[in-house]
């Protein structure tokens, strides 16, 4: 038995020798690359578009490539995904085209912002017809194991996680129309004119 032992520790103790001696030459040699290509993530905040910068009258526009021009028309929604789907892709365009901030590679963001959108609204549409929540997972005994989100929990979590992504891309919260340099006008009312008003009213 202790020789079958030592026969498999010996064994074992080869293998590693072995892969080590195959890692550090493919790190030495001059094929490493091709073998192993080295994944580089990207660094820092992801380029502003051009449109953007345009809007925010800034100088690097002009040496700002981008995928398509501005659009002034609201695009036809794609025929394949569902009505809901369609209605609120127009919505959306409709909303970045009185921003100034619709582009030709916007179409296929707001096709994926709809068809997650109307997904979520189906999951929510089944939540408040009294579908549960989170269901509970029991032990053989009875006793609580744990507690998981049901199907149109999860599915409405996942939905508004990629939505919440989206919205931060195409500048539909105020936040990022903010950060985008949208330059909205914000109302200011004066209080005696609100209180003039009201007194006409009365």
């Amino acid at each position: 038995m202790g020789g079958r032992k030592t026969d498999r520790m010996s064994t074992a103790e080869n293998t590693r020798t072995k892969l080590g001696l195959f890692w550090s030459w493919t790190y030495h040699s001059t094929i490493r690359k091709p073998l192993f290509p080295k994944i580089r993530s990207m660094k820092g905040r992801p380029p502003t578009p051009k449109h953007i910068l345009a809007l925010r009258n800034s100088k690097h526009a002009k040496n700002r490539e981008e995928l398509g021009d501005i659009m002034d028309e609201l695009p036809p929604p794609p025929d394949w995904i569902s009505q809901r789907a369609q209605d609120k892709f127009t919505e959306v365009c409709g909303f970045m085209v009185s921003m100034g901030t619709l582009a030709q590679s916007d179409v296929e963001v707001i096709t994926r912002y709809s068809v997650i959108w109307d997904r979520w609204r189906s999951s929510e549409e089944y939540l408040a017809k009294g579908a549960d929540s989170y269901v509970e997972i029991l032990n053989p005994d009875g006793s609580l194991k744990f507690v998981r989100p049901s199907k149109w929990q999860a599915q409405s979590n996942n939905c508004h996680e990629q939505l919440r992504q989206l919205e931060t891309v195409l500048g539909l919260t105020p936040a990022d129309r903010t950060r985008m340099g949208y330059k909205a006008v914000k109302k200011v009312v004066d209080p005696v004119e609100a209180v003039l008003g009201k007194r006409d009213i009365g």
